[in-house]
């Protein structure tokens, strides 16, 4: 785990990350920016579990450790999503031809 300094990772957004997403509209880097800026940032999600097994979610949510598509590297953060995916309504091993 390690954390950049904010003249570190203004010179990182501005002369690597900023460009790539720069076809984007001002609030939607805005959401990239929020999601990265001052977040510990850990090199495998590996190592980012068992410091999510001793903070505390917020009611309501659950913590996870999610890919930056700004930096590249783990960050934890909360979320609303459920921890399981929802089971489909649709089987994904039946054929549609079958269903006919």
């Amino acid at each position: 785990m390690r954390t950049r300094t904010n003249a570190e990772w203004q010179t990182l957004y501005h002369t690597r990350w900023k460009a790539p997403f720069a076809h984007l509209p001002k609030h939607v880097r805005a959401k990239l920016v929020r999601g990265c800026i001052g977040k510990a940032v850990y090199d495998s999600v590996e190592e980012a579990l068992p410091v999510i097994a001793e903070m505390p979610a917020r009611p309501g949510m659950y913590l996870k450790a999610y890919s930056c598509p700004l930096c590249g590297c783990i960050h934890i953060g909360n979320s609303r999503t459920p921890n399981t995916m929802p089971q489909r309504a649709i089987d994904p091993n039946k054929s549609i031809d079958a269903a006919s």
